[in-house]
């Protein structure tokens, strides 16, 4: 399906994207991985890089991926600061604020709220000895695990566009009707292809 031009729906600057325009700005909210995206909507993986490039400079795929983003907010009620906020209390979670002075967990009462949102998850065992036959009480077996820092500071690097997916702009499509940059993907995708038959 790579490079085909189905039915037109959406907005942007003549009014209109195609399915795989369309289906582009959807998976690119999820991520912002402009390549990945471009994939997933059925563009050429050998071209996705410069599908994608292409794609992100049209005005109309910015609008369309604004509206998206928008009507996600208004949809889910949490806004990009209600995440970053919960982000940044994983990214800076310190295991001393669970630990009391013997490396044991503190009480429940006594962790703040922030830091209890850190944890995702505590386990309690029972520690017991058999003696003759008899099972003995000997105290509990106490495991604490913190949600992924790597992983909270990844996203929030993302956020911020610090890393991840950089698209290398080297011409500018901005001012292509949706056919004309509908024929340069097929135009890239067919180059590809050539290439791989030589």
């Amino acid at each position: 399906m790579a490079g085909k031009v189905r039915k037109k729906k959406g907005i942007g600057s003549d009014g209109l994207l195609n399915d795989n325009q369309l289906a582009f700005c959807q998976y690119y909210i999820q991520d912002f991985n402009a390549t990945q995206a471009a994939i997933k909507a059925g563009y050429s993986a050998k071209t996705a890089k410069s599908i994608a490039s292409t794609l992100l400079t049209k005005i109309n795929i910015q609008a369309q991926v604004n509206k998206f983003v928008n009507e996600r907010k208004v949809r889910t009620q949490i806004d990009s600061d209600t995440v970053l906020l919960e982000l940044l209390k994983i990214a800076k979670s310190d295991i001393r604020r669970v630990l009391d002075d013997n490396c044991g967990i503190k009480k429940i009462s006594d962790i703040d709220d922030d830091t209890a949102a850190c944890i995702s998850s505590i386990e309690v065992d029972e520690i017991q000895d058999f003696d003759r036959g008899d099972k003995v009480f000997i105290g509990f077996s106490k495991k604490v695990k913190l949600w992924d820092k790597m992983k909270a500071l990844d996203l929030l690097g993302k956020h911020l566009r610090l890393f991840g997916d950089k698209v290398e702009v080297t011409h500018d499509y901005s001012k292509l009707t949706n056919n004309e940059l509908d024929a340069r993907i097929r135009e890239l995708e067919e180059s590809e292809s050539k290439k791989n038959f030589k």
